[in-house]
């Protein structure tokens, strides 16, 4: 059962054996910080795949484990050390930093400082949204939801490789240059084997040019291209033999799905971001993507996919 939000896990994998880098942390600071780096993960675990790691946070952290006050790590008598990203980028020690210069800042920001050094979490996270994650916390987390109901994650902070994140997971395309919320959208971003550089973006209301119908027009076409692609692409992997998009029929194919797409966009005026999801779930949902196997039958069923997903996102 997921915790409130439907994100976090209830309870996280743990090796029986860990590494030399779980081994080095309890060698450098005892019991203590393994105790730490388990809690952190206890608290990412239950967000998520990552946890924010602020002033406040950490402050907030050693309190609530008991390491306020004037608890500071052994060897340390004057300042307290935290993390710095110095002007090549790379993080190093600072004897008195404000990030971590109040109560239990010590002991908790030097574990999390070895962590880090260390590949337990990612640095360039850290340094980019101050947030603790790894890819082993990522792959952990995405093979535990494989089976809950579809959910969204914020695609900034993925480390894994595509096919370590299921089709259950929508990713929010707000902070990345992706395409719809979906995962196998996302690997046509990373991949050559997509045509351009283009992601499907909301054109409907663009008037840039003296003919604003016109340019209006070419937004819908261009985002139905993109979307009669994505499905055949789909539609190639659950389908394989599909006659429509094999024996070089696959150009023309696409383009008489994009016709029906855009009516549907242009037309129907379909909301946008409804849109983009109804397309990833009619070619992810083991009933729907057998029955979803052309723009027109998309647009005929659209009202019936849409109501489906949302009523298995409730």
């Amino acid at each position: 059962m997921a915790l409130p939000g439907g994100k976090g896990l209830p309870y996280f994998p743990l090796d029986t054996e860990l590494d030399d880098k779980f081994e080095l942390i309890e060698a450098e600071f005892g019991l203590t910080g393994f105790a730490v780096i388990i809690k952190l993960f206890q608290r990412i675990y239950a967000k998520g795949f990552y946890c924010e790691w602020t002033e406040e946070v950490a402050l907030l952290f050693a309190k609530r484990l008991g390491m306020g006050g004037s608890a500071v790590s052994s060897g340390i008598s004057s300042g307290v050390p935290s993390l710095s990203a110095g002007g090549d980028g790379v993080l190093k020690k600072k004897e008195v930093a404000p990030l971590f210069a109040c109560a239990g800042g010590g002991v908790v920001s030097e574990i999390v400082w070895a962590s880090i050094k260390r590949g337990i979490f990612d640095e360039e996270m850290f340094k980019k949204y101050s947030i603790l994650t790894s890819k082993g916390i990522q792959e952990r987390y995405f093979d535990a939801t494989k089976r809950r109901k579809h959910f969204e994650i914020d695609g900034a902070y993925l480390l894994v490789s595509d096919d370590k994140i299921p089709n259950n997971v929508y990713i929010n395309s707000e902070n990345v240059d992706i395409k719809p919320k979906n995962v196998d959208i996302n690997k046509q971003r990373r991949g050559e084997e997509r045509r351009g550089e283009e992601s499907i973006e909301d054109k409907s209301s663009c008037r840039n040019s003296p003919d604003g119908e016109s340019d209006e027009r070419e937004g819908f076409i261009k985002n139905a291209m993109l979307a009669a692609e994505y499905m055949a692409k789909q539609i190639a992997k659950h389908t394989p033999n599909f006659p429509q998009i094999v024996n070089g029929k696959k150009e023309d194919t696409i383009k008489r799905w994009a016709k029906d797409i855009e009516l549907l966009l242009r037309i129907d005026k379909v909301d946008f971001g409804d849109f983009k999801r109804v397309l990833q779930f009619s070619q992810t949902d083991p009933f729907w993507q057998t029955n979803i196997l052309s723009g027109k039958k998309l647009r005929a069923q659209y009202g019936a996919l849409l109501v489906r997903l949302n009523d298995n996102e409730q």
